[in-house]
This record gives structure tokens, C-alpha cells and sequence, in this order.
């Protein structure tokens, strides 16, 4: 279940301009109190210097941060190829489809919105091993041909703009409307930096945090979104790949800020497949000595990951089915229901285990004191 407010919209029809449809509100659910960190523009041989640092802050502090790739024009720089992978290794960055070209999208047809991500994400295959299952489409517009782009290639969860007609809710797959198998929409909730007339202002920490407290208040999570333009320095009113330390320490001072308030920083995927905070899951130092905590965590990941497969190959099977596409999507419903159910299981149990091994190891300390 996605943790935060949704909204689910009906669309009937595949016309290339939005529709507007019924939306009918879901309740609050607990919101996953958390931030995730958006950069895009990341491609080749352009504010080098700012892409790395970004992702080197990320990294030093242990954080998810979300990259917004543009697939045409990325693997052939070195250095940016390097420091991406560095970061997916860890586990720490997430890779979205940040176009093949970054152009406006309505102004694509459905047709070559399609061939533009399933040339992206092939690319994204051949580069980094996987494929992504996030879409930020440039300059943050889409239309329901982007919709059933996204849905005809199984890719599940698309962060764009936010407006009045796509905030903030759940986009129902056009080929399937009468079951809940979706796109999820993720809208940008806040900027690092203003862009005005071609020009970035600085917005200050405070306003940011401020507009973080009211979105995780509002939607159970907020998204700050980042630029290189933002880390550099302008000379003679043109950017050049100059680090601009200020705004870096800036950044770094507010990851601390979300960090110091226990907000969670993560990433689309974790919110997707319901990732739970850290200090639900995670024992006590001192259990470290009776339970392996590392591999427990790794299993928790691929119990997550399996879900989030799970998920991606039935927008496929539900995509593909000749015929019956709602015993295909009831079917999808129950084996992902099943899988879900697994993973509470699993948490619960680990949950106990590393309570009563904790209880275990203080009576112990206690009588070794005695």
C-alpha cells in the first residue's frame, strides 16, 4: 500500500491531450515520513564538476539520491559513467529515465514517446545491467500518450510536474481502468533553487524545510529537486562547471536538517513497495552479536525488490494478454497480495527476533553486573 494521500483518476480513452476524469479521494494512510532527493539533467560532458559533487555528497552521507538520466546523451563520459555506477553499487542511487533527448514530451507522439523510453531503457540495460521503472519526463509535462507509453512498456511510476490536473495521484493504466494497477505519480513538490526568466535564485533552507513538513503533512512524503545549474558559478551571466561551495554547504546542511528531524531520505521505488522507516526495523546495537543484522537487511531488499519485479512484469502480462485482461489483472492482484502479505510476515518476525534478543542480552548484561 502507498504511504501517503492518492487519489485515484479514471482515464477513458487515449486522446493526446490530458483527460480530465472522476477522482475519488482514498483515506489517509500513514504517511512514510519521508524526503527523496531528485537530480536531474545527469548526461555527459556538461557541469562535470557539479553532477559529481552532488552524487559525492550523497554518497559520504550514506543517502538515497534519485538521478534523472538522459539516456541519448550519456556513456561516454567516463567519469560521470564511474561515479553513477559507484553509487548504484551501493545501493545508494536510483536511475530514472530522464528522456532519451530531454524534449518536451506532449509534443511527441505516442508512438515516438514509446520508441524514445524503449530506447532509453535498453540503453539503460546495456550500461548499467538494469532497466528503470521511473519516469521524470523533461520539463515536467506529460499527456496520456506518455501514459500508455509508459504502461504499454511496463514502466510504473512517473515523477512530473505539479499541477492542478496531475497532482498527486494514482494514473490509472488506459488498457485496464477497472482494476488498480497503475502509474504512480510522484509530482516535484519543492525546488532546491528558483528558476526565473532563465536565471536560478537561491531559496533558503528554512522555506524548503518549511515546504518538506507541509508535503510529508499533506501527501506522507515531499520531493526536492536538484540541478547541476544549482552547484556552479556564473561568470559574465553564463555557468561555468565552477563549484559554487556555498550552495554545497548549503545542501549539506539540509540533508543534516531532514536527517537531525528523522525524516527518512529514499527513494521512489522504496515508497512504491512500502519501505518501512529504518528504526521499525532495525535492532539495537548491542544484537548485532546474535543476529545478523546485514543479512537480514539484505533479505528484506530482495523481498522488495522481488515485489517491485512482481509488479513491473504484470503491467507486462497484463499488457500482453490476448484476451481476459481482468482474470489477468485479479490474478496479478492476488500474487502480489501474496508477496506483500510475505514481506509483513518476514518484518514481523525479525521484528520479534531482534526484540527478544535484545531482551536477552541486557538480562545477561544485568546479572554479569550483579
Amino acid at each position: 500500500m502507498l504511504a501517503c494521500i492518492a487519489s485515484y483518476v479514471l482515464i477513458s480513452g487515449i486522446s493526446q491531450q490530458y483527460v480530465e476524469a472522476q477522482i475519488m479521494q482514498t483515506g489517509k494512510q500513514p504517511a512514510c515520513n519521508c524526503v527523496i532527493f531528485r537530480l536531474d539533467d545527469i548526461h555527459d560532458n556538461w557541469l562535470r564538476s557539479a553532477q559529481i559533487q552532488v552524487m559525492n555528497l550523497f554518497l559520504s552521507k550514506d543517502q538515497s539520491l534519485s538521478l534523472g538520466i538522459v539516456m541519448n546523451a550519456t556513456g561516454n563520459d567516463g567519469q560521470i559513467l564511474q561515479k553513477i555506477k559507484e553509487g548504484q553499487g551501493k545501493g545508494l542511487f536510483e536511475l530514472a529515465i530522464h528522456g532519451w533527448n530531454h524534449v518536451d514530451y506532449t509534443k511527441l507522439s505516442e508512438q515516438d514517446q514509446k520508441k524514445t523510453l524503449d530506447l532509453a531503457n535498453n540503453k539503460m540495460q546495456t550500461l548499467f545491467g538494469v532497466k528503470s521503472n521511473v519516469f521524470i519526463p523533461p520539463y515536467g509535462t506529460f499527456n496520456n500518450s506518455t501514459l500508455v507509453a509508459m504502461s504499454n512498456l511496463g514502466i510504473g511510476i512517473l515523477s512530473a510536474g505539479s499541477s492542478h490536473t496531475n497532482d498527486n495521484r494514482f494514473i490509472w493504466n488506459p488498457s485496464v481502468s477497472s482494476e488498480p494497477y497503475s502509474i504512480l505519480q510522484f509530482p516535484d513538490t519543492t525546488g532546491f533553487m528558483d528558476e526565473r526568466n532563465g536565471i536560478w535564485q537561491t531559496v533558503s533552507n528554512s522555506v524548503i524545510l518549511d515546504s518538506v513538513n507541509n508535503n510529508i503533512a499533506k501527501r506522507g512524503y515531499a520531493i526536492v529537486v536538484l540541478h547541476p545549474q544549482n552547484f556552479v558559478k556564473t561568470v559574465n551571466g553564463q555557468q561555468v562547471d565552477v563549484i559554487d561551495n556555498s550552495q554545497v554547504s548549503n545542501l549539506s546542511s539540509l540533508i543534516d536538517s531532514i536527517l537531525a528531524k528523522k525524516i527518512r531520505i529514499t527513494t521512489f521505488e522504496n515508497i512504491a513497495v512500502s519501505d518501512p522507516p529504518p528504526s521499525q526495523v532495525q535492532p539495537a546495537a548491542n544484537v548485532v552479536k546474535e543476529i545478523d543484522v546485514k543479512e537480514s537487511n539484505a533479505t528484506l531488499k530482495e523481498k522488495r525488490t522481488a515485489i517491485r519485479d512482481m509488479i513491473h512484469q504484470c503491467h507486462l502480462e497484463i499488457k500482453n494478454a490476448s484476451h481476459n485482461h481482468k482474470q489477468v489483472a485479479h490474478d496479478c492482484k492476488a500474487k502480489i497480495k501474496k508477496a506483500r502479505g510475505e514481506y509483513k510476515d518476514f518484518e514481523k518476525q525479525l521484528k520479534s527476533e531482534w526484540k527478544q534478543a535484545s531482551a536477552h542480552i541486557k538480562k545477561s548484561k544485568h546479572a554479569d553486573d550483579e
